[in-house]
């Protein structure tokens, strides 16, 4: 019995003595119950525009209809498609409604002009859901009243896997940056070879830059090796240049390869980074656009992954890959992504100096 209770207590004061085990106890109900139920919400709100070429009752009526939809988001008046579209390219709609010219005259004469409806197609679970509430919503309940035109923009062969896989992507770059530089420095840390390079004065910031900087090449590599499989078994194709996809690619990991940094230099050793690795990965990637939609995010889960790096990492290569819009698109992501770089580097080496 008294074995016991001193191996007992031995295991009480280990655990006491770190208290990152202790933060990680009380913050996973926090995360898991607290907030990953805010991304996967019972609702889905989507936002529209309308194009409204008809400027009559009958159209208005249509507005009015969609305004006081439980589904929808207040509705965006647009002069023209192309306003509309260019609001798309941000992700600010995910359906356009157009309303064509004489479309209260055909009503009146019982051969009504179709609308059309413009769905984002490359936001597979989105447009899913929302389409068919739309339809619904626009032919009174009957989806085969044959009133509508839909067409899915960036999405013409109906095929889903290839916008499915721009989330895996962001996904395996996650792993790849965070995984490796972190649990290097940690067994670097635990051999004390990390303490025999501060000593020989090697300066911290080459030490760690060099370090950052072979392992964003190995994040280059893990990134053609993606695309090599997207393309032999699913034919995915690249709508900008490869050189954008790089940079994007290139500028976003950073952050996520100073986050693996910064948890080595927090944890005791390479079990407590490794829980901590995967307690991290397991947040980002539910408080991002990976598993749940943006728009199904609920209170402060939504404004985290606002500033989540994976959801800049993950929308950034959608607009690459599936979009083919210019990086000026996504130019607050990079910018966003260069800042939290440097907090990162900077907070490191500061960790890393007063711990060794």
């Amino acid at each position: 019995m008294k074995r016991f209770y001193y191996i007992f207590k031995h295991e009480v004061l280990a655990f006491v003595r770190f208290p990152l085990m202790i933060i990680l106890l009380l913050l996973c109900p926090i995360v898991v119950i607290g907030f990953i139920p805010q991304t996967l919400g019972h609702s889905i709100k989507f936002n529209c525009a309308i194009v409204d070429m008809d400027h009559s009752y009958a159209s208005m009526e249509i507005g009015q209809k969609i305004l006081s939809s439980e589904y929808c988001l207040p509705p965006i008046w647009c002069g023209s498609v192309e306003e509309a579209m260019h609001l798309m390219e941000y992700n600010s709609v995910l359906l356009i409604v157009s309303i064509p010219e004489g479309y209260e005259r055909g009503i009146a004469l019982g051969n009504p002009e179709k609308i059309t409806l413009l769905a984002d197609g490359s936001r597979v679970i989105e447009a899913d859901i929302a389409v068919p509430k739309m339809i619904s919503l626009l032919s009174d309940n009957d989806a085969s009243g044959g009133i509508i035109n839909l067409h899915r923009l960036f999405n013409s062969e109906e095929h889903s896997e290839q916008y499915y896989l721009v989330s895996l992507i962001s996904m395996s770059l996650l792993i790849i940056a965070m995984f490796l530089i972190g649990l290097n420095i940690a067994g670097e840390k635990k051999h004390n070879t990390l303490s025999q390079i501060i000593v020989t004065g090697v300066d911290m910031r080459l030490y760690l830059g060099t370090k950052v900087l072979f392992y964003s090449l190995v994040v280059i590599l893990e990134l053609f090796l993606c695309l090599a499989m997207g393309y032999i078994v699913y034919d995915m194709t690249i709508d900008s240049g490869i050189g954008q996809l790089v940079m994007v690619t290139y500028i976003l990991t950073f952050p996520l390869l100073f986050l693996g940094v910064f948890i080595a230099s927090v944890a005791r050793n390479d079990i407590q980074a490794l829980y901590l690795m995967i307690f991290l990965m397991i947040f980002l990637v539910m408080l991002s656009s990976i598993i749940a939609p943006l728009a199904n995010m609920s209170g402060i889960s939504y404004y985290f992954c606002r500033m989540n790096p994976v959801n800049w990492l993950t929308e950034s290569l959608r607009v690459v890959i599936t979009y083919g819009y210019p990086l000026r698109t996504i130019l607050p992501e990079l910018i966003a992504g260069i800042l939290l770089s440097v907090i990162f580097f900077f907070s490191s080496i500061r960790l890393l100096k007063r711990i060794n």
